[in-house]
């Protein structure tokens, strides 16, 4: 149940948080917004996980890349709802809503992958250079097209993987990470998981926090 009495409709899933800083000295500036989107949970998004036949995803100027058709029906079913119960598609709705100010998008696993779609459709259109993004534990969304349109749209991001989780390797080619990620391994940290085949635990947003 959200502010002004909303209730979700029968069917409808929540996926995540508008969230606008009002106090000060914040990694998102005052004012600005956190676009919070989670990763999966219910039996048929792990379903809707697995499916990986490449759909045409428009990437500007008349192109397309191609993603997996699991993630991007994801997507498409998302919308902004408001407080007050108005509804708009997701990138629209947000568009409107942070106005002049800044949104950072944030995602985990099946988060990443939608929040990568949502940040490139944000930084298309008339956000450009206000909106950011930090990903972590995030499956391939996309051709190398779009990771290489992504780099060119959107000014800053990170993603964040780590060698041993396996769901960065699913779906496999021709689905690529975002140019840039940087890849942890037992090298590069203090704390690791000691299981190496615990897939949940090598995967979970609370083992990539620590």
């Amino acid at each position: 149940r959200l502010p002004g009495h909303f209730t979700f409709d029968r069917l409808e899933y929540f996926y995540g948080f508008l969230l606008q800083r009002r106090t000060p000295q914040g990694v998102v500036g005052q004012g600005d917004y956190l676009a919070m989107v989670r990763g999966t949970e219910l039996s048929v998004e792990w379903a809707l996980d697995a499916c990986a036949t490449p759909v045409t995803f428009p990437i500007g100027e008349g192109a397309s890349a191609y993603v997996p058709i699991g993630f991007h029906s994801v997507y498409n079913s998302m919308v902004l709802v408001t407080p007050d119960g108005n509804r708009s598609p997701v990138a629209a709705g947000i568009t409107t809503v942070v106005g002049a100010n800044k949104v950072t998008v944030v995602g985990h696993s099946l988060g990443a992958a939608l929040g990568t779609y949502l940040t490139f459709d944000l930084a298309s259109n008339a956000l450009a250079q206000r909106v950011d993004a930090a990903f972590v534990a995030s499956p391939p969304p996309g051709d190398a097209h779009l990771a290489e349109r992504f780099y060119e749209v959107v000014s800053s991001y990170s993603l964040v993987n780590w060698e041993r989780d396996a769901v960065p390797r699913v779906p496999p080619y021709p689905f690529v990470a975002l140019r840039g990620c940087t890849l942890l391994t037992p090298d590069d940290v203090t704390l690791a998981p000691a299981n190496h085949f615990d897939l949940a635990c090598n995967h979970h947003a609370i083992c990539y926090a620590k």
